[in-house]
């Protein structure tokens, strides 16, 4: 199984604990960012893990913001 996942900076300490659970089950993970706390806007990195699953690269993606608003 493959999944997308991308997030703004407020989700990044997020991301990558998530990255390692799914990691250490076998799971692929396609990691779109953001790689750093700085900030940065959302869409730049939730909208590329969206189009990985309409294109079936990835069965589901893992969208993280600061408040779940911006990512839904």
């Amino acid at each position: 199984m493959t999944i997308a996942i991308g997030c703004d900076h407020a989700g990044f300490p997020y991301k990558t604990a998530i990255i390692k659970l799914l990691q250490a089950r076998d799971i692929t993970v396609i990691d779109h960012g953001t790689t750093s706390p700085d900030s940065v806007d959302y869409p730049d990195f939730v909208h590329p893990a969206a189009d990985d699953v309409e294109a079936g690269r990835a069965r589901f993606a893992i969208l993280l913001c600061g408040s779940g608003n911006g990512v839904a």
